[in-house]
């Protein structure tokens, strides 16, 4: 079946990763908000992308948020986009997240060497 960990490897700012019925609930640590939130994510290969992907970018995703919580406060309303690029030994994922309450895109990267 894989490294089940994986996940948590790639985004260790978070918690809880379940896949239900093609979509994933996820809670993760956002710092502005000071606190885990748990969202469900709509994740689509073929959605519009906030940026353009980067010309080494082989596949993008992007998708949004819908929050689990029952403080709808905590609605953080997040859009993010995945870039996954092939390296010489291994795969380069550039994460991106916009949060509506701080439009300024965040961008991180993970290597997976294979």
């Amino acid at each position: 079946m894989g490294d089940q960990a994986l996940p948590f490897k790639i985004h260790p700012e978070h918690f809880v990763f379940a896949g239900v019925h093609g979509e994933q609930e996820v809670m993760e640590l956002i710092g502005e908000y000071e606190q885990p939130t748990y969202q469900k994510i709509f994740i689509s290969l073929d959605v519009e992308k906030p940026v353009v992907p980067d010309a080494d970018t082989k596949i993008s995703m992007a998708g949004d948020t819908v929050t689990l919580m029952s403080d709808p406060s905590l609605d953080i309303k997040m859009y993010g986009m995945h870039q996954f690029k092939m390296k010489k030994g291994g795969l380069r994922i550039k994460l991106g997240v916009f949060p509506q309450k701080q439009p300024q895109a965040r961008w991180y990267s993970v290597t997976k060497n294979t």
